[in-house]
């Protein structure tokens, strides 16, 4: 095995530990009021319908697809934990029933994925795609995935993003509803992902991961042929999210 294959191997075990050590966060993530209003904005700028069938790259346990289960006619979810799949598929039992319109499988997002082309009319990724070493070849498959006139969604960390940040623009949040002592509890947790948080922003800083400039991630999404729509910040500015659409 050369240097490059052992280097790519250990990036990919890192990977997999960091999302494992965040599973406990991954659980309430979507439950934050900053990713509340990151789905709102998906749903807008997505424009949703019941025709719709959407592909969610890195679905976790499923909070988004399950939200969104009624106003589109199928949902596909994958993730590179098998047990973020198991609890997202017992969440769509809890929530949905037996029978849905959503599935889930594992897969891990550096190969090639498991659809046919032009099998969704909408695509989001959240969250995921810092993770993912060669994003210009996942760009290029979301594009093969997508029917032509169909939306991809990204939301990625902005470069030289502070996770802190976030959560304080979430405490500010929660303290303008009235909901910040009621939610003390989740303190430990909160701090335990802010931890891990740290972590991800030094490996980005050592190009483990790659957060995202402006340039960076128009190039990547024109590069897959794809024509931008808006980019914005959210997540507290600590991160973009972008709406792309493939031309008819």
């Amino acid at each position: 095995m050369n240097n490059l294959s052992c280097i790519s191997r250990g990036i990919r075990i890192l990977n997999k530990a960091i999302w494992w050590a965040y599973k406990p966060v991954l659980k309430r993530y979507d439950e934050t009021r900053l990713m509340e209003s990151i789905h709102k904005q998906l749903i807008s700028g997505l424009q949703l319908n019941r025709e719709d069938v959407l592909l969610d790259a890195g679905c976790g346990y499923a909070e988004w697809l399950v939200k969104i289960s009624g106003t589109i006619s199928r949902g596909e979810g994958i993730d590179l934990l098998q047990g973020a799949v198991d609890g997202g598929k017992k969440r769509i039992k809890d929530s949905l029933g037996a029978t849905s319109n959503i599935s889930l499988r594992q897969w891990d997002l550096e190969k090639k994925l498991p659809f046919e082309d032009m099998s969704f009319t909408k695509i989001t990724c959240t969250h995921v795609l810092s993770y993912v070493r060669n994003s210009g070849q996942l760009f290029s498959e979301f594009s093969r995935l997508l029917a032509p006139g169909g939306r991809l969604a990204i939301v990625v960390p902005v470069k030289d993003a502070r996770f802190i940040k976030a959560g304080k623009a979430e405490i500010k949040e929660r303290k303008k509803e009235g909901t910040y002592y009621s939610n003390l509890h989740r303190m430990p947790l909160a701090v335990y992902g802010l931890a891990i948080g740290k972590v991800v922003e030094m490996l980005d800083k050592a190009d483990v991961y790659s957060f995202y400039s402006f340039e960076q991630l128009t190039n990547d999404i024109e590069s897959a042929g794809l024509n931008i729509l808006s980019m914005e910040k959210c997540y507290g500015d600590q991160a973009w999210i972008a709406i792309a659409e493939k031309p008819r």
